[in-house]
């Protein structure tokens, strides 16, 4: 599990209001953690997710749908290889590496030479991008919180 401080222990304010049985998008909306300022609900899977590899039991396709669902946050079998593949060339060591440069691993991923050459956030390009951060925050966590991996 990760190293926590009091200040990282958000996560369990989260986990708390989803045990009692709140959504995720509720949760988001009443700002659990953040004295009833709205999170984004990216923010809300993403302290579940610390949560998981703290021990606690989550609902990934609960976590997934309030995503987008699976196709859109979860790498498909191709997309998970080309990041494995992209992880090994940077020598990302996603266990040991809270903080990797996602951004350099996208650009690899998506052939960019560098990630100047990546479409800025104001372009039509830009969407197809960011879609890849969601994917690689699940891929990071699936590896971190041992899920096995199979594609039948």
């Amino acid at each position: 599990p990760p190293a926590l401080s009091k200040k990282s222990r958000a996560w369990d304010v989260y986990y708390g209001a989803y045990a009692q049985g709140q959504s995720i998008e509720v949760i988001a909306t009443r700002g659990e953690a953040t004295k009833g300022k709205p999170v984004q609900k990216a923010t809300v899977v993403s302290q579940l997710m610390t949560a998981v590899l703290c021990g606690r039991s989550v609902d990934l396709r609960a976590m997934a749908a309030a995503q987008g669902g699976v196709p859109r946050c979860i790498p498909n079998k191709d997309e998970w290889e080309r990041v494995d593949e992209a992880a090994a060339l940077l020598k990302v060591r996603v266990l040991e590496e809270d903080n990797f440069s996602a951004k350099e691993l996208i650009a690899k991923v998506l052939g960019y030479p560098h990630t100047d050459a990546m479409p800025g956030s104001g372009s039509a390009a830009y969407e197809a991008v960011s879609q890849w951060y969601e994917k690689l925050r699940w891929w990071a966590f699936i590896h971190r919180a041992g899920v096995p991996v199979s594609w039948n």
